[in-house]
């Protein structure tokens, strides 16, 4: 049975109110800063009524809408659990005209109506969700006042909604799978033609299941647009803009996405919309699977933004030579290229995921191999991330690469890094945190991990730990607060379902060890300096310091003569800096041997 008196006009057997009308005049009431302007004038016999009860007068619903001022009423409890599932709110028919479909509380919220003469008059029945989402407890006073779309503007129907599900009962079990195009057309029928916001909690029975639904994302259109289909006389769809509320109609595109703490499952929840290319908008040399690889670490946000920079590259062919506004006339041709996407990646940047500016800072000369040592690192690293991706056991691995100074060790944990192709990867070094303070640091540190839970697989490199520790030998001396935070955080345990690597590296291994920090490491590498001629001459030869091999051997045969073989110890870091002191000297040969002399 339906609770709208005969005079209301329409079908109430359809579940909603019937569809807005069309915008008369634009209106700022939308926002939520909206006051009612002293310039509309009110319906006929419509005042704003300060006592409970007091009925209003009924309006014509063929006048057109004007916006009326608002009053006071107070949030109460809704009368039946069946308007909780169909996000109606509830009233008495003598609080407000007959013609009233929708209502604004606090200038803010938007509701769809119903009436019941029983219910108490001066009071808005809300659901406990409703009322979470207005910040209204029970008996608290709200502004309310009739509502039209028309007041948001031209733009007030939703042509595609991303929706975010979970289930009602958090943690509950449910093996079951939703059908997202079923889901869809559920959904449409139960909500059409109601006002949704973004972070609006709605509640949806489906398949005897109750669901929470919060719309994260909405994209508006006018009523011709709508009239037409979403397209236009081509066939291609017709612009949209976001905002954060519109009608939901028969024509919108709904697509649903698993909320990241919930556990059911959805089946063809990809979004119904026509892609970039279905636009024809992209040109041949654009290479989604080369762009992709390229953003991997992008937020949703991020590549938003990256494809509105890619756009105005390609709009600014268009602009005519001379004109700030001025175009050339021929915007229907216009085609987002490569070279677009390029350009707007140089200002679009991840803020979260990989900064490879660092690691490549790190590891500027590549890696050598001069013995096979450097194999069997490397190959060291590559099991480590491999038990990472792929152990049930333990989802996180540390690794501590220790050894003299310059032996290389920071190049090898970015490589290791680098290679890993892991989506989240950190490095934590000494130079970023110049000037914190100890617990900067602690924050600095704690974030980094805290970010690493947030995605599948990560890898955080620490450089120089005795560093970030503000080791010194002198006394002894080093920040407690740190090797505490350090010590929590390297053997916390990621998420389930979230895995970690670890890669830390050192000059001083005992000192770790005297700090009882060894333990928080599954295992250890020992990265040693270059000890034969061999493996210099390996170097020397890879990095083509000689003008010929005769110059190269004669180098090598001078060095085993003076017999520097038997004591050489010689960081992989000072044996590049005496190549390149060499390489400026006209005496090649003569310079390079007698630096080598020393060590």
């Amino acid at each position: 049975m339906s609770n709208y008196p005969n005079d209301r006009g329409y079908n109430t057997s359809q579940g909603g109110p019937p569809p807005p009308r069309m915008p008369l005049r634009p209106s700022n009431s939308g926002n939520p800063s909206y006051q009612p302007q002293s310039s509309y004038s009110p319906a006929p016999s419509y005042s704003n009524q300060s006592t409970y009860g007091q009925p209003a007068p009924r309006q014509s619903q063929h006048q057109p809408f004007q916006p009326q001022p608002s009053r006071r009423m107070r949030a109460a409890k809704s009368s039946h659990e069946s308007y909780a599932l169909t996000n109606y709110v509830v009233a008495n028919s003598q609080d407000f005209p007959s013609s009233t479909h929708y209502i604004l509380v606090d200038h803010q919220f938007v509701f769809s109506i119903k009436f019941e003469d029983t219910f108490q008059p001066g009071c808005l029945g809300f659901s406990n969700l409703q009322r979470k989402w207005i910040n209204a407890a029970l008996n608290k006073e709200i502004d309310v006042q009739p509502f039209d779309p028309s007041m948001d503007g031209p733009d007030a129907y939703l042509s595609n909604i991303e929706i975010e599900v979970s289930l009602m009962v958090k943690n509950a079990e449910f093996r079951g799978e939703f059908d997202a195009k079923e889901m869809s057309r559920h959904f449409v029928t139960i909500f059409n033609n109601q006002v949704l916001a973004i972070e609006q909690a709605l509640v949806l029975e489906f398949q005897d299941v109750r669901l929470i639904l919060v719309p994260k994302q909405v994209e508006l259109v006018s009523s011709d647009v709508l009239m037409n289909g979403l397209r236009g006389p081509d066939g291609h769809e017709l612009p949209s803009r976001t905002g954060f509320r519109g009608v939901l109609t028969q024509q919108t595109q709904v697509q649903f996405v698993r909320a990241q703490d919930s556990n059911i499952k959805l089946r063809g929840a990809a979004r119904n919309k026509p892609a970039a290319l279905e636009n024809n908008l992209l040109a041949t040399d654009v290479d989604l699977v080369e762009l992709a690889a390229l953003t991997k670490n992008f937020t949703g946000a991020e590549i938003n933004g990256l494809v509105k920079s890619a756009t105005s590259f390609a709009f600014n062919r268009h602009v005519k030579v001379g004109t700030l506004a001025g175009t050339t006339g021929d915007l229907e041709n216009m085609k987002i290229q490569r070279a677009d996407f390029m350009g707007a990646l140089n200002e679009v940047h991840a803020a979260f995921g990989s900064s490879d500016e660092e690691f490549d800072s790190c590891i500027t000369n590549g890696i050598i191999h001069f013995s096979a040592q450097i194999e069997k690192i490397l190959r060291e690293g590559t099991l480590r991330v491999e038990q990472v991706q792929h152990s049930e056991r333990t989802p996180l691995v540390s690794l501590l690469l220790h050894g003299p100074p310059g032996a290389g060790k920071t190049a090898l944990a970015a490589t290791m890094a680098m290679e890993s192709q892991f989506p989240f990867i950190k490095l934590i070094s000494p130079e970023s945190m110049i000037g914190m303070n100890e617990l900067q640091k602690v924050n600095a540190i704690h974030r980094v991990f805290q970010d690493s839970y947030k995605s599948p697989l990560s890898v955080i490199v620490m450089d120089d730990i005795e560093r970030l520790l503000d080791y010194t030998p002198i006394g002894s001396r080093f920040s407690n607060t740190v090797l505490q935070a350090l010590a929590v955080l390297l053997k916390k345990q990621p998420p389930k379902g979230r895995r970690l690597l670890v890669l830390t590296t050192t000059t001083r291994r005992h000192v770790l060890e005297e700090m009882d920090l060894m333990d928080s490491f599954s295992s250890e590498l020992y990265i040693e300096n270059l000890r034969t001629l061999e493996e210099v001459n390996i170097v020397v030869k890879n990095l083509k310091l000689f003008n010929s091999d005769e110059d190269r051997r004669t180098a090598m045969a001078t060095l085993a003569k003076s017999g520097i073989e038997a004591k050489l110890s010689i960081s992989i870091k000072k044996l590049l800096m005496t190549i390149e002191k060499a390489r400026q000297d006209s005496d090649l040969v003569g310079r390079f041997v007698s630096d080598m002399s020393i060590f």
